[in-house]
């Protein structure tokens, strides 16, 4: 599906599965106002909808996407403000206005954590707020150094009763942290801390996978063989981190993760190198849960009337097919699907 200024444009992050089956996302710009879209599309490309056509007044440019939470309803942001609505686009319900410029302010995304709650990362903070808006509360400000990280990323639920992520910043050596916390606030671990050099990931800037395997994974922007980024994995106590791949310059690709994170699909992992490729496109990889065994498998400047730049590790669909998002397109971003071998 390609889609422009009317429908909406420029697609940063993937879509997500709904549980009715349709894929739902969001635009930085375009729609009647320009200043984004929420839309609704079926997983073959048809009936696209604009459920939310966002005014100057009341949202501008979408960072990021939305998640439906367990009560089957659609949250996100908007201009500082956390709102739900539901997928037929009605009910839209402003939640929590976050204050520009202090502790809470500059929300960036959102994790449901079950049980009617849902978990947020802010520009230097970690919080909790009810699935109605109510009981927000600060659960972490992060203020960097050895013992801390600065500048969070999205957090994920281990299943465990804690949250796990990763920061850009703090650590020991100030390239970024791998962290753990209980979901009441407490027990902050510090899992890992990133050195960077060729033996070290640095920078991170995605979100963790949880593998089907229990163990955690992710990208760093930075670190690894010719500093062109890493993937590791490590337990969810912190030990046994390993780096288990980390991407040559021989392969002509870009880090490969700056922003996007990883998806496991049939015992895989999947990725993509953002502006990657001789076309600077991008590319769709594969890698074993090991690492030892890295696959290219679409160049995305290649193809016939293909993107020109690629923003989005794809997720996976329960048709099992991977969607995800391309910022720019012949005609303006595009919603590609990639099919897995059986």
């Amino acid at each position: 599906l390609t889609f422009g200024a009317p429908e909406g444009n420029f697609a940063l992050v993937a879509p997500i599965e709904a549980s009715d089956g349709r894929l739902y996302g969001t635009t930085y710009q375009g729609g009647f106002w320009g200043n984004g879209v929420l839309y609704g599309v079926d997983k073959d490309g048809g009936n696209y909808t604009v459920l939310r056509d966002f005014q100057a007044s009341n949202g501008m440019g979408f960072v990021q996407g939305v998640i439906e939470a367990g009560n089957g309803l659609l949250y996100g942001f908007y201009n500082s403000t956390l709102f739900s609505i539901a997928k037929d686009g009605t009910g839209f319900t402003q939640l929590h206005s976050f204050v520009a410029g202090a502790v809470d302010g500059s929300p960036l995304s959102l994790t449901d954590g079950g049980a009617g709650v849902l978990f947020g990362v802010t520009y230097n903070s970690l919080f909790r707020v009810n699935y109605d808006g109510s009981g927000y509360t600060i659960l972490r400000t992060f203020v960097g150094g050895a013992s801390d990280g600065q500048y969070p990323n999205q957090v994920i639920d281990g299943k465990d009763g804690r949250l796990y992520g990763t920061a850009g910043y703090g650590g020991a050596s100030n390239l970024g942290v791998l962290y753990s916390i209980a979901k009441d606030g407490t027990d902050y671990r510090q899992l890992h801390s990133f050195a960077g050099g060729t033996a070290d990931g640095s920078l991170p800037y995605a979100a963790l996978l949880l593998g089907s395997n229990g163990m955690l994974y992710g990208t760093t922007s930075a670190g690894g063989y010719d500093s062109f980024g890493t993937v590791f994995r490590v337990n969810r106590d912190g030990s046994s981190y390993t780096l288990i791949y980390s991407q040559p310059y021989s392969t002509g690709l870009s880090a490969p993760s700056f922003t996007n994170g990883l998806t496991e699909a049939k015992g895989l992992l999947y990725g993509i190198s953002p502006n990657a490729s001789v076309k600077g496109a991008g590319v769709l990889w594969s890698l074993t849960m090991d690492g030892t065994e890295w696959r290219s498998l679409i160049h995305f400047g290649e193809l016939v009337d293909g993107p020109t730049a690629i923003a989005t590790t794809p997720i996976l669909g329960t048709d099992g097919v991977l969607y995800g998002t391309a910022v720019y397109g012949p005609k303006g971003s595009v919603i590609y699907r990639h099919k897995l071998k059986p």
